[in-house]
């Protein structure tokens, strides 16, 4: 089972769905051995990438932003944090939905 899509919220009301990772269960490093060992490992990635890691970066949400709505790639917005996540939302090959992250549950 591998997640199919990934729903980010942002704290302005705007949201996107990004498709284009390999949140792939059986996905390899080059020695074979697997990258996650189990959904749970996944799904912290996915919340990591897109709370700290690169996922995170105003630049990067813009882009995401752009190209869920069909428009050419915004490359003009500066690195940052002042778009914040307040949920993520991963869907799964099955159709089930999973919440990932949720600002609110977290109390901030």
């Amino acid at each position: 089972m591998n997640v199919v899509s990934v729903r980010v919220h942002l704290a302005d009301g705007r949201y996107f769905d990004n498709r284009h990772h390999g949140w792939d269960m059986e996905r390899c490093r080059p020695d074979g051995s697997l990258i996650w060992e189990s959904l749970e490992d996944v799904l912290h990635s996915i919340e990591y990438y897109y709370t700290e890691g690169n996922g995170a970066c105003d630049c990067n949400k813009v882009l995401d932003l752009s190209r869920h709505a069909g428009e050419v790639d915004n490359w003009e917005q500066p690195c940052g944090d002042t778009l914040e996540t307040v949920g993520i939302i991963a869907t799964m090959s099955d159709g089930r939905s999973i919440v990932v992250y949720d600002r609110k549950s977290l109390g901030s």
